[in-house]
């Protein structure tokens, strides 16, 4: 039977409603995978399948419209088939990329289901002397550029306010305990509305790699030299998220606004201190995350009633049973938290953006994390 206008028309309009199909079950495989839902495996496994059937017609319809084009400019017949066909190939390399990345969306959706446990914290023995070493390593390289970075020595006015000078908690503690942190917002739904403060953050750079994790990173900074040098490294990166601000932690009263709030012991003076942790802690809203990572703090914490998560990590105004709780919630997301660029839109953008939000998805090298 010769091929004909009719049938030209025909494969176009079954292309369309196969792409049509697979855009309706990705919608309902998204349902199934939103946070908070429970996971209907069977159910999502289904959609799986359905998805992968659907696409193998997608395929051989665009095979079966690119042969029928390629005989058609070969016996040069009907220039209307030829148009139908044409039209029906529009977008084509668009739709078989689609259909080419599906086994990573498969895999994302399957690191997701069943659900399992993710432990926040990793502890890091004497036993596991490889690891050890090249954390110190990294830890003792990233101190020396942080050292390289800080042009300013600490000024009378901060010493004579008690501040401590520039001090840095190692690197891998800082980010062991921030990936934490965004976890735990992931859990609460806070994540695409993340506020980050680092209090007295000296030269900025945990500010800078918190900008990484969070929608908005600040940096309050009592002595002006290295509020001044935190500015300076922001701008050379161009990072557009970030604040630095110059001013007093114990008066500062934003810290309202923030759901992760940071602070390594910015105060010399012991009771600064206290009464810098006091303002902090009667400032927050309930379920505000509160990294603290030395002792003072620790001692302190159920009388500025804050209960421990983990790490150095607390839960404002909570109650042990709520911080745990919340650790248990975390525990079953995802470990990824790269931000999502601006990638080529996609028929599966819903499945990667609702994984995103529960910790899932694809690396800068196409790696499910």
């Amino acid at each position: 039977m010769e091929f004909d206008l009719q049938q030209a028309v025909l494969l176009h309009k079954s292309l369309q409603a196969h792409l049509l199909q697979t855009e309706t079950l990705v919608a309902n495989l998204v349902i199934n995978l939103k946070p908070n839902s429970v996971l209907n495996i069977t159910e999502i496994n289904r959609v799986l399948a359905a998805i992968a059937t659907n696409n193998h017609q997608v395929s051989k319809a665009l095979l079966l419209i690119s042969t029928k084009l390629a005989e058609n400019n070969h016996n040069q017949t009907d220039p209307a088939i030829k148009s139908a066909l044409i039209a029906a190939m529009d977008n084509s390399n668009q739709i078989r990329s689609w259909m080419a990345a599906w086994p990573q969306i498969d895999y994302l959706v399957r690191m997701q289901v069943p659900a399992k446990r993710r432990k926040l914290f990793h502890k890091t023995t004497a036993e596991n002397d490889i690891t050890i070493s090249q954390l110190s390593a990294y830890d003792s390289a990233f101190e020396d550029l942080r050292v390289l970075l800080s042009t300013n020595s600490q000024g009378a006015d901060a010493l004579n306010h008690g501040c401590f000078p520039d001090i840095s908690l190692p690197n891998s503690v800082f980010l062991e305990n921030v990936h934490a942190a965004y976890r735990l917002m992931l859990a609460q739904g806070h994540a695409t509305q993340s506020q980050f403060i680092d209090v007295g953050c000296g030269c900025g750079m945990k500010v800078l790699q918190a900008s990484k994790f969070f929608n908005h990173a600040v940096g309050l900074e009592y002595d002006e030299g290295y509020a001044n040098d935190a500015q300076k490294l922001l701008a050379q990166m161009y990072v557009q998220n970030t604040l630095i601000i110059h001013g007093d932690g114990i008066t500062f009263d934003d810290y309202k606004d923030f759901n992760l709030v940071y602070f390594y012991r910015p105060m010399r003076d012991t009771e600064l201190l206290k009464n810098l942790e006091d303002k902090i802690t009667s400032s927050v809203t309930p379920g505000t995350i509160l990294f603290a990572p030395y002792n003072q703090f620790f001692y302190r914490h159920k009388d500025l009633n804050c209960a421990p998560i983990g790490g150095s990590l607390y839960l404002a105004k909570s109650t042990k049973a709520q911080a745990n709780a919340l650790r248990r919630k975390a525990e079953l997301t995802g470990t990824f938290f790269n931000k999502p660029g601006n990638p080529v839109p996609s028929i599966w953008d819903p499945i990667i953006k609702v994984s995103y939000e529960k910790g899932f998805g694809l690396d800068n090298s196409n790696k499910m994390t």
